[in-house]
């Protein structure tokens, strides 16, 4: 008799905003498959990544820690041999766990090098338990990847676009599994799409172009003058923005249609009755949204994600807007199976909001950090910023000093920065100390400010 555990799969994409699925009203992409994900299951509306970049993202689903807990920077960084991770609670319960696709959690790479270093084998001891592998550390490079199967040392080219040759991969595991039905699984699809470069197979391009792009309100070429940027940094351009935006939603709309294969495969297979899929992405991406591209600032551009799960005992077309962070994930995934995590964790096991039984959670807002951004020339170097996002607020300090403050629900494009504003004068410092009572209960070492002097532009 089949195992009535679930099985659980995560994929998830990377710099893939929350606002890019037609479910989410993007009029510039065509997401039909992710639409039936979420309309067979729950789309969370305000998912929120913590930390939002890749490395810190990953190290955080994986352990279900805060990132400050092991002081991770920006990117360079390797997890300990020695982490205990979700696949290791998986394969103690006797799950089969298995990771395809990119990892980006085997230290530093060489400026410049990424086709190097896709060249260069994970070993055993630095996969995070996982039992089964098909992975690599990162390429950036969508038409020229290899993979790593095994402890086989050899780099296998895909062959094909990255994102069709993994969902082929993971594909065939799956379908090795379905040959098993009394083995339970825990299995990881991990996508670099729709990171950059933003290449994407033509057929998905043309469509896009066909159609043309409308840009999002909040998207401008001027720099603001309200304090919100710091610094200037990376800034948008009219020239690349139309050339970007048509590459960006033309991979998504590639990774929908591999979505589409895969979901099919398991409506019609032995694993349809009993298996939970999450989708969901590591952060966002600006695409000229205040200017700026990439991520790692905490407006929403960067921080909102897409978040959908959908499984046996869950509910169905369900809308949820209660606010989730990185760290709810790990103790989630876990209790779907039926399982705890072996130590208290900092997130929240949302099974009631997957359920339909509660859609509020036991707290008033979720806790953004950028731990370290150690490269000279990006633009958080040596400028540490914390933040919470509530319901209908973000509020930000840069360095400790007040930065950002938006009223979601009435400005939910963030164009008026309201840090400096005497009329919000007492809904910051509440903020502030919420924010600063925050940090103390996370262990957080960071350094508060005094609410009442905002940052000053360019220090």
């Amino acid at each position: 008799m089949p195992d009535a555990r679930p099985n659980i799969l995560w994929v998830f994409a990377d710099q893939m905003r929350g606002q890019a699925m037609s479910c989410a009203g993007d009029a510039n992409v065509r997401t039909p498959h992710l639409d039936a994900l979420a309309a067979g299951g729950v789309r969370f509306t305000n998912a929120c990544s913590s930390y939002p970049l890749c490395v810190p993202f990953r190290f955080t689903i994986l352990t279900g820690e805060y990132a400050h807990s092991r002081w991770i920077p920006a990117l360079d960084w390797r997890m300990s041999p020695a982490e205990r991770t979700i696949a290791h609670e998986f394969n103690d319960a006797g799950y089969h766990t298995c990771y395809v696709g990119k990892w980006h959690l085997n230290g530093s790479i060489p400026p410049g090098d990424a086709k190097g270093i896709n060249r260069m084998p994970v070993l055993p001891g630095c996969r995070g338990g996982f039992t089964e592998w098909h992975g690599f550390n990162l390429r950036n490079g969508f038409f020229d990847t290899c993979v790593f199967h095994g402890d086989d040392p050899t780099p296998v080219h895909l062959g094909k676009y990255q994102t069709d040759g993994l969902f082929d991969i993971a594909l065939d595991c799956l379908v090795d599994r379905a040959k098993n039905p009394d083995d339970p699984f825990f299995m990881v699809l991990s996508l670099e799409a729709p990171h950059p470069p933003h290449e994407a197979p033509e057929a998905n391009l043309s469509r896009v172009r066909e159609r043309g792009i409308q840009p999002r309100p909040n998207v401008s070429f001027a720099l603001p003058t309200d304090g919100a940027a710091y610094p200037p940094g990376l800034r948008w351009n009219e020239q690349r923005a139309t050339n970007t935006e048509i590459a960006y939603y033309a991979q998504i709309e590639n990774l929908d249609d591999n979505m589409g294969r895969l979901l099919a495969y398991l409506d019609h297979s032995a694993l349809s009755h009993n298996t939970v899929v999450f989708f969901f992405s590591d952060h966002g991406e600006f695409l000229g949204s205040h200017g700026m591209h990439s991520k790692q600032d905490p407006r929403e551009e960067s921080i909102n994600i897409p978040f959908l799960v959908r499984g046996p005992g869950l509910a169905t077309g369900c809308i949820q807007d209660e606010v989730i962070c990185t760290e709810d994930i790990y103790p989630t995934t876990l209790a779907l199976a039926g399982l705890a995590p072996p130590s208290p964790k900092p997130g929240l096991d949302l099974g009631p909001c997957l359920r339909g039984e509660n859609d509020r959670l036991s707290r008033d807002g979720i806790y953004l950090e950028l731990v370290e951004e150690h490269r000279p020339s990006m633009v958080f170097h040596n400028a540490p910023y914390r933040g919470i996002r509530t319901r209908t607020h973000l509020y930000a300090v840069l360095k400790g000093s007040p930065w950002l403050l938006f009223d979601l629900v009435e400005d939910p494009y963030q164009q008026q920065n309201l840090v400096r504003s005497e009329t919000h004068a007492s809904l910051r410092r509440q903020l502030h100390a919420r924010l600063t009572q925050m940090a103390q209960d996370a262990a957080d070492s960071y350094t508060f400010g005094d609410p009442d002097v905002p940052l000053v532009q360019g220090t």
